[in-house]
């Protein structure tokens, strides 16, 4: 899944299928060749087994994120079958970003969901293996969602310094504080994660209040 279209105010982004489609689809013409020009009668069996493979694997995804209108439109073709929709931000509850293990357990991949008022919105089923690469992805599709229907956790007071978890909360926010400063945000998100023994989702939205404190906090804002 990539972004295909981006502006201040859209963003479009897709899922395709198209290689595998086209990879299936060559390889059953390359059998019909063999079977009506070599006469290789087993040919015509080996094009039509590609030529399913070709048209299983034909699919597209399509979702806009329209900040103007605030929803998501999305259309979705799947074995010659189109499906349209559209999601009202403030039905958003998160956007999430789910690990995919792989049978063998040695690769994962990532599912990115969209959790709504009305139930789980699949936008791809499994997408690339990088990490970084999706939850950039998913980290402009937040910020373009968030002001509207993912709100952001209220700031907590600031509590007294004889709390041990406070204090080990006030550390935490000054390592996420300086990471963020650094523009390393994944790494920042990460340490909450791995310190609070949060999901991903909890985690990003965590760092994600601390940058906005930092924005608001900043001279001129």
């Amino acid at each position: 899944m990539k972004i295909v279209r981006q502006t201040e105010s859209e963003v479009v982004v897709e899922e395709s299928s198209h290689w595998t489609t086209i990879l299936c689809a060559l390889v059953s013409l390359f059998f019909l060749y063999l079977a009506a020009i070599e006469g290789l009668h087993n040919g015509y069996i080996s094009a039509a087994i590609f030529l399913v493979f070709a048209l299983s694997w034909l699919s597209r995804s399509a979702f806009t994120f329209d900040a103007v209108a605030k929803t998501i439109r999305w259309k979705r073709l799947s074995s010659f079958r189109i499906s349209t929709g559209t999601i009202p931000f403030s039905s958003v509850q998160a956007i999430k970003l789910d690990p995919v293990s792989s049978d063998r357990g040695s690769v994962t991949t990532w599912r990115l969901n969209l959790v709504t008022t009305g139930g789980p919105v699949t936008m791809c089923n499994v997408d690339r293996a990088g990490h970084n690469g999706i939850a950039s992805l998913r980290e402009t599709l937040v910020h373009l969602v968030e002001p509207i229907g993912v709100p952001e956790t209220p700031a907590p007071d600031v509590p007294p310094t004889d709390n041990p978890d406070a204090e080990r909360a006030a550390e935490l926010d000054d390592s996420v504080r300086r990471l963020l400063q650094q523009g390393r945000k994944i790494d920042a998100i990460l340490l909450v994660q791995r310190t609070d023994h949060l999901d991903l989702t909890e985690a990003t939205f965590r760092v994600n209040r601390i940058a906005h404190n930092m924005k608001s906090e900043a001279p001129g804002e």
